[in-house]
């Protein structure tokens, strides 16, 4: 029987009412049938992701506890089945195969109501995660890219379970118990379930999973009893991988787990390891946009300062460039360096929040004082021309409206902000800059304009703003009109723009001259 939601009234109470006495109907079946309904909703309800039919058949096979070996293929429900005894809640896919509640309102409803049905759902799920990820057939990772696609197409629930373990022990409060401490004491297991993870995917090497500790694999996973029982039998703090050269507190504070960055911090671990790229675990959680992992952090007194090995970027840039506006005010307020450059570029904080377009980041740190005029050392550009260059007009405007030079040129090629707009055809940027007061004639050290860029890269919505903003600028001057303020009906083609590009870095100002359209320039 099918939930009839059309019908219903629209309102938060006619859609439980409907989904209340659906599951009357549920709990009126038989135990078997009941049994099985409550375990496919918990699941479908309380996963992380959406699951396919086939992991959920594989869930719902798992006998949990210790001493299981493989999965009882012959537990698997059916499809049909799986469907039929949960009264019309959920239905599959066909095409994506996943199988999933019938409305988001019935998400929303188990959101407010799981307890009440289903109270024991994280523990169940954890420990069918566990117990699946302990079978015996997972004895280390796999050494070919093949041997892995196989080791997840015939173990369904696997690629779940190796995800999704620490957060469901964490919930549910069973990280410590005997089920989870056996599985990270194998080691063989460890390394299996590792090699899906995102650090690892894919990754067929053995000695990339050298210095993985199962203490690693729970900070990574969020498991905090876990990690606390390790850390009561003498667990190494400080064991780095072999792949990343992260130490546990680095995983934690790399995936905001607030509650294990603490308790490790707590146990004295050190808070300026550096990876593999020179990053520590404030850099990380500050590049992943964690801000309570960072507050605790910097309330522990973590260098706020420390240049990563690969860019020499900061924390402050690191936040900056990801846009987490929270993390940059709270860095700042501690007093960090507004104007440490990257090794790269020799770029600021404010370079890397305006390249990405994050207006309120850049309105912040122009706030607090951050130099407007600071020059890169790779091409000498400012933040006005790095910004403008990637077209984000909101971060242009404010630069514009905050005093930048618009005249200022770039040490490689004397661009002005104006020249790089046109080049990239950015016509939003190109009006802004123009009724800002923008210089129309500023040359590079080519000797070129603003509309020989355009012209030349064919931006012909540019070389039209500018050809009339320079009809309207040679209309007031004595000397006449510069070449090409004309243009029969309005025709601009590749030969007209290009050869306007021509005579307008000539300089030259003929006012009654016409350009052929079947003229090219080379």
């Amino acid at each position: 029987m099918r939930v009839a939601l059309e019908i219903l009234p629209t309102g938060e109470k006619a859609y439980d009412q409907a989904y209340e006495d659906a599951m009357v109907r549920i709990e009126g079946q038989n135990k078997d049938f009941k049994d099985l309904a409550h375990q496919v909703l918990s699941w479908i309800t309380r996963a992380r992701r959406p699951v396919t039919t086939l992991e959920l058949q594989h869930a719902l096979a798992v006998e949990t506890g210790l001493g299981q070996l493989e999965l009882d293929q012959d537990n698997c429900p059916e499809k049909t089945k799986m469907v039929s005894v949960c009264a019309g809640l959920v239905m599959i896919d066909e095409e994506s195969q996943i199988i999933r509640l019938v409305h988001y309102t019935t998400q929303e409803y188990f959101d407010r109501t799981w307890q009440k049905w289903f109270r024991n759902a994280e523990k169940n799920i954890a420990e069918a995660c566990v117990t699946y990820l302990s079978y015996g057939i997972f004895k280390g990772p796999s050494i070919t890219k093949e041997d892995l696609e196989a080791r997840l197409r015939l173990n369904a629930l696997y690629n779940y379970a190796a995800n999704y373990w620490g957060y469901h022990t964490n919930i549910s409060s069973i990280g410590s118990a005997l089920l989870v401490i056996t599985f990270l004491g194998n080691r063989d297991a460890v390394l299996a379930c590792s090699q899906v993870l995102e650090p690892f995917r894919y990754d067929y090497h053995a000695e990339s999973f050298g210095g993985w500790t199962a203490v690693h694999l729970a900070a990574y996973a969020g498991a905090y009893g876990s990690i606390e029982d390790m850390l009561d039998k003498d667990a190494d703090l400080e064991a780095k991988d072999n792949k990343w050269r992260r130490t546990p507190l680095s995983w934690a504070a790399k995936k905001g787990h607030e509650s294990i960055v603490k308790l490790l911090v707590d146990r004295r671990a050190d808070l300026e390891a550096k990876d593999r790229r020179g990053q520590t675990p404030l850099s990380l959680a500050v590049e992943h946009g964690h801000e309570a992992v960072v507050r605790l952090l910097v309330d522990r007194g973590a260098d706020l300062e420390a240049q990563d090995s690969k860019w020499d970027r900061t924390p402050l840039s690191w936040a900056a460039g990801h846009g987490h506006e929270a993390i940059v005010r709270l860095l700042v307020d501690r007093g960090v360096d507004l104007e440490a450059q990257d090794s790269k570029w020799g770029r600021t904080p404010l370079f890397f929040a305006l390249v990405r377009g994050h207006e309120a980041v850049v309105k912040l740190l122009m706030d607090r004082g951050a130099n407007l005029e600071a020059e890169s050392t790779g091409l000498g550009q400012t933040p006005l021309s790095w910004a403008v260059e990637n077209g984000h007009e909101a971060v242009v405007k404010l630069l514009v409206d905050g005093g930048a030079n618009l005249e200022a040129e770039s040490t490689g090629f004397g661009q002005t902000p104006l020249s790089w707009a046109a080049e990239h055809g950015r016509e939003a940027v190109v009006k802004l800059l123009v009724d800002g007061g923008a210089n129309l004639e500023a040359k590079d050290r080519q000797g070129r304009v603003p509309l020989f860029w355009a012209a030349k890269n064919e931006h012909e919505a540019v070389v039209r703003l500018l050809v009339d903003r320079i009809t309207d600028l040679e209309a007031k001057k004595e000397q006449g009109r510069i070449p090409l303020l004309w243009a029969a009906n309005g025709k601009y083609d590749l030969a007209v723009k290009l050869r306007l590009g021509r005579d307008a870095i000539s300089g030259r100002t003929e006012g009654k001259q016409r350009v052929s359209f079947n003229q090219s320039w080379k």
